[in-house]
């Protein structure tokens, strides 16, 4: 989907993050920020250190160096302001299965102060669990607990909410609820979500931006859109075969075509801006027929695996 322009101060920052375990780097001068009403996808590799990324922004690991900054609150200096601004889903919610939605809402209630039956009545709402918030959660499909999870998580009004794998083991309508509602709350509510996923499919569809991390570094950070542009390709299926593929590579570079699993008779080309329309007409007064002209964006687990060189995303 497309980016939008960024509004306002960020209110996630995460700059030059750093983990050292014994010797051995883990994260790696990891930077990025979120914006009010984005979401933010996250993506990488199993073992690239998306979790102790997570962790360490919400302040379950202390970074070796650099710091996170949550609605201007330094994590490690004012980690209980910081907290108060940030609501998170690390790995599967924990709840009471022999109690009730509700009931493991009060639990959460007791512990932080503030959070009136009001607010607990608004979330309940917001989540779409009003029906059934008074069940036992054992009874509770895996997005119905996902669902109460994140409204555990926005009980204290969270400006950043942090999801990891949020659509983890459900089904394609599940998926579907999920990704929907989590837009829902990025525009109507203005939080920034950032989310940790392997889905790439989904998160090309529900993302604002992504940062895609391989061996403890960011490779990229950047709107869906613009990563996939850059990585755009021209198709041509021209004749005669070689004076037309002579004739492009003298406006624009070509493609190995070892790379691309194009049918003989066509020619890729990276798409940087040459104005197309110059190039058919050069073809056209040369004799050479253009049959086809197309304009190609990956997708985006193309782009993922070009960027962390073939690892898959599990």
């Amino acid at each position: 989907m497309e980016a939008k322009d960024a509004k306002g101060a960020p209110t996630l920052t995460v700059s030059n993050l750093s983990k050292t375990i014994g010797k051995t780097p883990i994260i790696k001068n990891i930077s990025f920020d979120l914006y009010p009403g984005e979401v933010f996808g996250f993506l990488g590799p199993n073992g690239s250190g998306k979790t102790t990324t997570i962790r360490m922004i919400v302040g379950l690991i202390r970074p070796t160096k650099g710091t996170v900054a949550i609605s201007g609150y330094n994590v490690q200096k004012q980690f209980v302001k910081a907290m108060r601004n940030i609501g998170s889903i690390v790995e599967n919610p924990e709840m009471y299965e022999y109690l009730s939605g509700w009931e493991n809402l009060k639990q959460f209630q007791r512990m932080v102060k503030g959070i009136t039956e009001e607010r607990m009545h608004d979330v309940v709402t917001l989540v779409g669990m009003t029906n059934r918030i008074h069940d036992p959660v054992g009874t509770y499909s895996l997005g119905m607990r996902q669902r109460l999870g994140i409204a555990q998580a926005l009980l204290n009004r969270p400006k950043v909410l942090i999801l990891d794998e949020p659509a983890n083991g459900l089904d394609p309508k599940g998926i579907r609820e999920m990704r929907e509602f989590i837009r829902r709350l990025a525009e109507e509510e203005g939080l920034s979500v950032l989310v940790s996923s392997h889905l790439l499919s989904e998160i090309q569809q529900m993302c604002d931006r992504v940062a895609i991390i391989s061996k403890g570094e960011v490779l990229a950070v950047d709107s869906v859109a613009h990563l996939l542009a850059e990585q755009g390709r021209i198709i041509w299926e021209v004749t005669p075969y070689e004076q037309g593929k002579q004739m492009i590579q003298g406006f624009m570079p070509l493609i190995d075509p070892k790379t691309t699993d194009l049918p003989a008779g066509q020619v890729a080309a990276v798409d940087d801006g040459t104005d197309l329309a110059s190039v058919n007409d050069a073809l056209v007064k040369a004799g050479v027929r253009v049959h086809r002209m197309e304009r190609q964006l990956p997708a985006l687990e193309d782009l993922f695996l070009e960027l962390t060189g073939g690892e898959s995303i599990d």
